[in-house]
């Protein structure tokens, strides 16, 4: 399994900013524009879910250049049809 990192960027402290598995107790205090940092298999289904399942504009952080990289080929050939058919923004350095 994975574990949330603690962030050290200024604002990370603040009440609206949840850890994954807080965030889906809160559901309904998460407004319709989300960030979310880490695009691990986790950060990935969030994304995803809250895109396409609540309509959030969402915007996943991730600071490789791959979604998702231990996933298998099943889940990220999956999770690329289902990002075309959303509203969802991939963030990913472009490395050389």
């Amino acid at each position: 399994g994975s574990s949330a990192n603690q962030l050290k960027i200024p604002g990370a402290d603040l009440k609206h900013v949840y850890p994954a598995l807080q965030a889906i107790e809160h559901m309904d205090e998460l407004g319709e524009k989300i960030v979310i940092i880490g695009g691990g298999v986790n950060g990935a289904e969030m994304a995803l879910g809250l895109a396409q399942i609540d309509r959030k504009n969402v915007i996943l952080v991730e600071m490789t250049n791959q979604i998702a990289a231990q996933a298998n080929n099943l889940f990220k050939i999956s999770f690329d049809m289902k990002v075309e058919k959303c509203e969802f923004h991939r963030h990913a350095p472009q490395i050389p």
